[in-house]
């Protein structure tokens, strides 16, 4: 499958286990990978799809996911700007989102998750930072 990353930047925390970074809680389950990035910069479709959530949630701040062309949900979280509404459809490379430091966050950041039937899937899987 060939995807686009949806930003470019450091990963500052893997997919998996882990301690979390604010409450200290060691083995808690880290659903995505987070990407160091500006508060602003660009974040762009990694599919072709439609937008099919857009949410504030309490720990992830603002929140939204599409659904790619095979099927594919993929989930952004802490953002500074959602760009997109629900039913909104756009091409791989889209802009969609602004990243952001909303929710439970220790700086500017992507929380960015994969999910494929039903499975959290580490994003790593298809893309490299």
């Amino acid at each position: 499958m060939n995807f686009q990353k949806p930003l470019s930047g450091r990963i500052t925390s893997r997919f998996g286990p882990r301690k979390h970074p604010v409450s200290g809680k060691v083995g808690s389950f880290h659903n995505g990978i987070d990407i160091s990035a500006p508060t602003g910069t660009d974040i762009v479709a990694p599919d072709s799809g439609r937008i099919s959530e857009v949410w504030t949630h309490e720990k992830g701040g603002k929140c939204m996911a599409m659904i790619g062309r095979t099927g594919i949900r993929f989930g952004f979280a802490h953002l500074d700007q959602q760009l997109k509404k629900v039913g909104d459809i756009v091409n791989m490379g889209d802009v969609i989102a602004k990243c952001g430091n909303t929710g439970v966050s220790t700086g500017s950041h992507l929380h960015f998750t994969v999910k494929q039937n039903g499975n959290w899937v580490n994003p790593e899987t298809y893309f490299k930072f």
